[in-house]
């Protein structure tokens, strides 16, 4: 890595490749790490076991884990921390090491416009933010933000709730866009006794996804609340804010739910009021 005392130099894959050292420790640097174009090089050149510490560039650690992996030579990176075993560091260091490299570096996280705009796109694999939230450092933004990592945890887990939403998606999409159609046609045609059938097996269909919605929410927003507080990413004066916030996110679909019951019921009703 790079120079840590005044005078002496930095140590490149070139100075490794021609020392062969068994073991090449601190390689993500302290913090100051060798260029991001030396680590293919180590990686696919060399045989040199690469130890990463937890006092060393984060950035660089997960880069080198990401090229080992791909390598499949995981067995040449070694976790390992600098810091003295009698403080205690030592161990919470190696897991501060572990969780990084395990946890969802490689999701990107974007500005979108728009209010309420706030997503996760698990076929992108990336979390979205609007504009007031991705810039935003309110109490609001913050859990905002958690929930829709919230989903990024679920997807990670193959939570099956989630699954399952994501599998009603597209035809969810066609009775949404169809249904609408449909009851315009049967009330410009005058065949609303022919077409209210069929409404109602496409808003069944709506409905069924936002009832399976509401668990998925209530499930992301306890999952970001239980890392926002694990984490100690909010002070615990700001756990009822927090709270209320996640608690106010995962009401919104209950609403939803409600109204599309509601809706259902109408054109069941009417349905039967055309029979009779």
């Amino acid at each position: 890595g790079g120079s840590s005392i005044p005078g002496s130099s930095g140590i490149w894959a070139d100075h490794l490749l021609a020392i062969k050292p068994d073991v090449s420790f601190h390689v993500n640097g302290g913090p100051v790490a060798m260029p991001d174009r030396d680590f293919p090089r180590i990686v696919n050149e060399s045989t040199i076991a690469l130890q990463v510490c937890t006092a060393g560039n984060l950035r660089t650690t997960l880069l080198l884990g990401d090229l080992v992996r791909k390598a499949e030579q995981f067995d040449r990176f070694l976790i390992a921390t600098d810091t003295p075993t009698g403080s205690g560091i030592m161990p919470l260091g190696m897991m501060y090491t572990i969780s990084h490299l395990a946890s969802l570096t490689d999701m990107p996280v974007e500005e979108v416009e728009g209010k309420l705009s706030d997503h996760y796109d698990p076929t992108k694999r990336a979390l979205f933010l609007s504009t007031d939230n991705f810039h935003g450092s309110s109490i609001a933004a913050v859990g905002v933000a958690a929930h829709e990592a919230g989903h990024a945890l679920q997807h990670q887990s193959a939570y099956a709730m989630l699954n399952l939403r994501m599998a009603l998606v597209p035809i969810t999409q066609f009775s949404s866009t169809a249904y609408g159609i449909i009851l315009l046609l049967g009330f410009f045609l005058g065949m609303m006794k022919v077409m209210l059938p069929i409404v109602i097996v496409l808003f069944s269909i709506i409905t069924l996804f936002q009832l399976i919605t509401l668990p998925v929410e209530y499930d992301a927003s306890a999952r970001a609340k239980e890392q926002l507080f694990r984490l100690g990413l909010v002070r615990e004066t700001e756990r009822a804010g927090v709270s209320k916030v996640l608690h106010a996110a995962a009401l919104t679909y209950v609403a939803a739910l409600v109204s599309s019951v509601l809706t259902l019921l109408y054109y069941i009703s009417a349905a039967r009021n055309d029979r009779s």
